[in-house]
This record gives C-alpha cells, sequence and structure tokens, in this order.
C-alpha cells in the first residue's frame, strides 16, 4: 500500500472519529446496562445413574423380545420427558417459583455421558436453583417410570382378568368331577378298577380251589366204591354166618356210608364251585361298568388337570406383572447418585468476555460505516455539476 492510501486511510478515521466512538461507546453503555439489569444466575445439579432393568412386558406364550434395556435409549428417553411442559408445571406447582415452564425449561439442561444422566438448573437464587433441579428430577423420573411401567399395568389387569375366569372354569371342573364321583360312589377310579381285578383273581383262586378239593373227594369216593365192593366181594364168599362174613359186611357199610359222606361233600364242593362262578361273573360285570366310565372319568380329571394348569400358569403370570410393575415404578431404570446441592455462589460473570467482543465489533463496524459514508459522499460529489 502506499503512503498516499494510508494517509487517505487515516485521514478519513480521523474525519469519521466521532462516528465509531460514539457507536463504541453505544455500545458499552448497552451491555453495562444490560450486565446491571441482569441479576446474578445460580446453578444445581443432580447427577443420575442409568440401571438398565428387563422391559416391563409379561410374555404369555413364548419368550419376551429380546430387546434388553439400552443405556443410551434410557438417557434419552429420560432427556425428553424431563423437559417437557407438564413436567415443568409439575415443579413450578411444587416449589412456588415464580416463572412460566418456558423459562423453567430455558434454563435447564440435560447432558448425557453414558451410563449417567447429569440435570442443570439455572434460577435467579440459590434455593430456587436447587428446588427446581430436585423437583424437576423427581417428577420425570415419576413420569418415567409410570410409563415404562405402564405394559406390564396393561397386561397384569388382562391377565387379572383371564385368571378370574380360569378359576371360575377350574371350580366348574372340579365340581363335575366330584358329582361324578358321587353318583358312581367312588373316590378313585383306578383304585377301584384295581380293587375288582384283584377280587376277580382271588375268586379264582378259591373256585380252582374248589375244583381241586372236589376231584380230590372224586377221588376218594371211586377209591372207597372200590373197597366197599371189595368188602362186599369178601362177606360173600365168607362162610354163612360167621365172624368173618360179620366184618367183612360192617366194612362194607362203614365203606358206602363214607362214600354217602364224601358224596355231600363233593356235592358241597360243586355248589361252592357254583357260588364262586356267580361271584366271579358279578364281579366282571361290575368290573367291565368300572372300565366303561374311564372314559368319562379321564375326560373329567384332564379338564381338571388343564384348568388347574392354566390357572396356575396365569397365577405365576400375574405375580411376573405385579413384581415387573413394582420394579418399573420404584427401582428402573435411573438412580439419584448425586442430589442437589444449594450452590454458594453464583455463575461468573460474563459481562467482560462480552464487552471486550461488543468492543471489538462496534469498532469494525464504526469503521466500515466511515468507510462507507465517505464512499457515499465521494459519489455525491462526482455526481454534483461544476459550479
Amino acid at each position: 500500500m502506499r503512503s498516499s492510501d494510508m494517509g487517505s486511510f487515516f485521514a478519513i478515521l480521523r474525519k469519521r472519529l466521532w462516528m465509531i466512538l460514539l457507536l463504541f461507546a453505544v455500545t458499552m453503555t448497552v451491555i453495562l446496562i444490560g450486565a446491571l439489569n441482569t441479576p446474578a444466575a445460580y446453578q444445581s445439579a443432580v447427577r443420575l445413574q442409568v440401571i438398565p432393568v428387563e422391559r416391563a412386558q409379561v410374555a404369555l406364550y413364548g419368550p419376551a423380545r429380546s430387546e434388553a434395556s439400552d443405556v443410551e435409549l434410557i438417557s434419552f428417553q429420560f432427556s425428553q420427558v424431563i423437559k417437557t411442559s407438564r413436567i415443568a408445571w409439575r415443579t413450578i406447582n411444587r416449589t412456588g417459583v415464580k416463572m412460566t415452564a418456558d423459562e423453567l425449561l430455558k434454563g435447564l439442561n440435560v447432558i448425557q455421558d453414558y451410563g449417567f444422566v447429569t440435570v442443570i438448573a439455572s434460577a435467579h437464587s440459590p434455593a430456587d436453583a436447587e428446588a427446581i433441579v430436585t423437583w424437576q428430577v423427581e417428577n420425570a423420573l415419576a413420569a418415567y417410570r409410570e410409563e415404562q411401567a405402564r405394559p406390564a399395568v396393561a397386561t397384569g389387569e388382562f391377565i387379572a382378568e383371564q385368571l378370574a375366569s380360569a378359576e371360575q372354569t377350574l371350580a366348574t371342573t372340579r365340581n363335575d368331577l366330584l358329582r361324578f364321583k358321587l353318583a358312581h360312589n367312588l373316590e378313585s377310579l383306578e383304585r377301584e378298577i384295581t380293587a375288582y381285578q384283584d377280587i376277580v383273581r382271588g375268586l379264582r383262586r378259591s373256585k380252582d380251589d374248589a375244583a381241586l378239593q372236589e376231584a380230590q373227594f372224586a377221588a376218594r369216593i371211586a377209591a372207597l366204591a372200590g373197597e366197599a365192593t371189595k368188602a362186599d366181594l369178601a362177606a360173600s364168599q365168607a362162610k354163612a354166618n360167621s365172624d368173618a362174613e360179620a366184618l367183612a359186611a360192617r366194612r362194607a357199610a362203614d365203606l358206602r356210608l363214607a362214600v354217602s359222606n364224601l358224596h355231600a361233600d363233593l356235592a358241597a364242593q360243586a355248589a361252592l364251585q357254583a357260588g364262586y362262578e356267580r361271584a366271579i361273573a358279578q364281579a366282571e360285570t361290575d368290573l367291565t361298568s368300572l372300565i366303561g366310565l374311564s372314559e368319562e372319568a379321564t375326560r373329567l380329571a384332564n379338564a381338571v388337570t388343564q384348568a388347574q394348569n392354566t390357572r396356575d400358569f396365569l397365577f405365576n403370570k400375574s405375580l411376573e406383572a405385579q413384581l415387573k410393575q413394582q420394579q418399573s415404578l420404584s427401582v428402573g431404570h435411573l438412580k439419584v447418585i448425586e442430589p442437589a446441592r444449594r450452590p454458594d455462589q453464583p455463575l461468573p460473570s460474563r459481562t467482560l468476555q462480552i464487552a471486550i467482543i461488543g468492543g471489538v465489533l462496534s469498532l469494525a463496524l464504526g469503521v466500515m460505516l466511515a468507510f462507507l459514508f465517505e464512499f457515499f459522499e465521494s459519489l455525491t460529489r462526482q455526481a454534483r455539476p461544476p459550479a
């Protein structure tokens, strides 16, 4: 740059120095007045740790969807909840601070650091800053946990309805089975069938024993009859009116009496066998009737078992839904590890930094305006006709 150009540059600056200084003074005055009228700001913070827990969902017919709670997702969702107007108004109503929801949220800052969330609130008094950040976090936690517990609550209500219906069904099936048992006078059909099978087997053994006894009696009758025939033959061959004849005749009579008695015993055994046959037939008839009831008894017992299994399944799911609901409402998903502390000093003033920046910008703007006015004046002089 030539010395003449530098001279012209400084000449313009000297000529318009008043405007540059005026703009600088106005800027400094505005910054100073703004700083004097701006009350001191205080900040208080709450630090939370993300605690991933299982989703508050209850799988009814299979494993739960594999969408484990993500730390970043929890942090993001909580950050969205805590910066809503409804939470801000709850905090305002609870603390009584004199501000709107927009003003409260404007002074609220949420910092997400993996596994941790820090909430910072600004206010014009230390007490307000502490109260705002404390209750904003508490209200947001309550709302977030309630929102996360909503699936378990809805599922729990559905399961409770189904559980009541299942318990009614179980009671009905139990009553049907009880009426069946009372109508047929049995406690356990399986035990009754087993008992009748044992009876039939016992009767058959007794009948076989009676048959064996009958055969033995028949054999003895045949033997004694043979002996009696021999005694008769001996008596006929003996000398008439002799002692041998009398002895043989007496023996033959005794044998015939024994044969007669054995015939009575044989008849008794035959009658006993006939009685066993009738008893076996009756027992087999009763057994057949019991076996005929097996299908109905099995159906009723299976209905009770199925109803009991359904009731137990729904009862366990109901407990699971209640536990997941309580988990979401009490310990999930974030925990305060550093509560709010009342600040001792206000935030450092930024008036000096703002004044420096404003001063530099006002001087630069003043120089630009000086040259701009000089340029327009030169154009005006050139367009003016010579006198």
